[in-house]
C-alpha cells in the first residue's frame, strides 16, 4: 500500500521555520515567551538555521512516515 504526501505543505512549513529562526532567531511562539535559537558560538547564520530546521524536518518526516505504515 502506498500512501501520496503534497510536498507543498512540507516545503511551506520548512521555508516558515527556517524564515523565522533565520531571521528573528525565533518563531512566533518563541518570541511571545521571549526565547531565541542561538548557537554555543554565539553567532547565529542561515546555513545554522538551515541545517536546524533540515533535522528538525527529517526527523519529523521519519515519524510521520513510520507512524503511516503503522496505520496503514
Amino acid at each position: 500500500m502506498s500512501v501520496n504526501v503534497d510536498p507543498l505543505p512540507i516545503l511551506i512549513g520548512f521555508g516558515y521555520y527556517l524564515l523565522c529562526e533565520g531571521r528573528w532567531q525565533a518563531s512566533p511562539g518563541k518570541r511571545m515567551l521571549g526565547l531565541r535559537v542561538v548557537s554555543a558560538a554565539g553567532d547565529w547564520t542561515w546555513r545554522r538555521a538551515a541545517i536546524r530546521t533540515a533535522l528538525f524536518f527529517a526527523g519529523s518526516l521519519l515519524l510521520a512516515a513510520t507512524t503511516m505504515g503503522r496505520l496503514a
